[in-house]
């Protein structure tokens, strides 16, 4: 047996080898996550106005470290930030990204008829800390 090998037999060895395995394991699929929400986006803002797409059935946990630089390199500026009063969202705890197209122009309608629109596109919401993401869920709107 080697020493190496050995030295790989400790359970001191051993954690720290499951260590960088995670890390690395975590590293791939945050990026292929980023990656297929940036096609997923840009294919629900492409429907046509006011349509209500479901957001896609992606587990968003890989993306908690992601910096907020890369995420807003990989999906542009956020649509809303909080808390609202900042003028950037540069420095925004939150970021907001809405998931489809702008909302339908309401139909001018007759005197005795009223169009209620209720809802709106389903929300991407991401908190950051540190500059990095803390949590991000799927936020639906009624």
């Amino acid at each position: 047996m080697s020493f190496l090998g050995a030295q790989l037999r400790t359970p001191l060895a051993m954690a720290v080898l499951s260590a960088a395995v995670c890390v690395y394991a975590d590293a791939v699929p945050a990026d292929a996550l980023i990656k297929e929400l940036q096609n997923d986006l840009a294919s629900a803002r492409s429907l046509p106005a006011g349509s209500r797409p479901p957001p896609p059935a992606l587990r968003l946990e890989s993306l908690v470290g992601l910096a907020r630089s890369k995420l807003k390199n990989s999906l542009g500026r956020p649509t809303y930030c909080e808390p609202e009063s900042l003028k950037s969202c540069a420095r925004a705890v939150t970021w907001k990204y809405a998931w489809g197209p702008s909302s339908a122009t309401p139909r001018s309608g007759s005197e005795d008829s009223i169009e209620v629109t209720t809802g709106g596109p389903w929300l991407l919401v991401v908190d950051f800390r540190d500059e990095r993401v803390l949590t991000a869920r799927w936020q639906g709107q009624r």
